[in-house]
């Protein structure tokens, strides 16, 4: 019985944890960071009795297109009782989402790098405009400088670097973008970018504007699509624009990291 009320108790934590990084999710979403192996219907009715004790809210949206699904959120009575979970919190911070579509495919893609053999830690931006694990390596308070979606620590072979993560739902002026590729390159301590764009076609605009401000210099951003990220596929690529291919190779097994419930991570 103790025991049944222990993992109740963790349940709770990891989904008030995961709404106040990401913000904003669907079900299929908070099933794949928080419930692990266990029964949809069980973690719908999970949910449903947080959503009656007032910690989670609910509302109608249609993605894309789809029929309307149910987005959760975290509540401020959620937020209070995730800083009762984690009295390292601050105060208060942005708990809902301003952009919905873009904050639903941040938490794809979260899913999807978490899910990364070479990936050991996911930020999400909420984590890093928060300070909470600046202590644990000064890359993540840089990263948090030059305004990312993310932070990702990577793992190659016993090598680790910390990489800001970029997602590019539409198309911004070019002026904007060349604003933003001075920015990470004028940071030197910022080693690696991964700028994941919706499609083929802003990508390529992208790497247009990178190779036409800095023709000759040596590369660290990665760019890599959406689609391949979050696909099926065992093996998700990324490239410069220089042509350096990257592979990161996929192990849905692995366990979801929550940085939120953490003080301090491994650098």
């Amino acid at each position: 019985m103790i025991e049944h009320m222990q993992k109740g108790r963790q349940r709770t934590a990891r989904v008030l944890a995961t709404l106040f990084e990401q913000k904003v999710c669907d079900f299929h979403q908070l099933k794949a960071l928080c419930f692990g192996n266990l029964g949809s219907s069980m973690a719908r009715k999970i949910l449903a009795k947080m959503k009656d004790c007032h910690l989670v809210e609910t509302n109608s949206y249609s993605r894309l297109g789809t029929m309307p699904i149910n987005l959760y959120s975290l509540s401020p009575g959620g937020y209070k009782q995730l800083a009762w979970h984690c009295d390292h919190l601050p105060d208060y911070k942005q708990i809902k989402s301003n952009y919905r579509e873009h904050d639903l495919a941040l938490s794809d893609i979260r899913i999807a790098f978490q899910y990364l053999k070479e990936c050991e830690y996911f930020l999400s931006e909420n984590v890093l405009r928060s300070k909470i694990l600046e202590s644990s390596s000064t890359a993540i308070a840089n990263i948090r400088t030059v305004n990312a979606d993310a932070a990702i620590l990577l793992n190659f072979d016993g090598a680790q670097i910390w990489s800001s993560v970029e997602y590019e739902r539409s198309l911004k002026s070019n002026d904007r973008y060349i604003e933003r590729f001075k920015r990470l390159y004028s940071n030197s301590d910022l080693k690696l970018t991964i700028f994941i764009t919706e499609n083929q076609q802003i990508q390529d605009i992208l790497r247009k504007i990178e190779s036409e401000i800095y023709p000759n210099i040596e590369r660290k951003v990665l760019f890599g699509t959406y689609n391949d990220l979050i696909s099926n596929n065992s093996i998700a690529t990324v490239s410069t624009t220089s042509g350096v291919f990257v592979d990161f190779h996929k192990d849905k097994n692995k366990e979801i990291f929550l940085p939120t419930l953490q003080t301090r991570i491994g650098q």
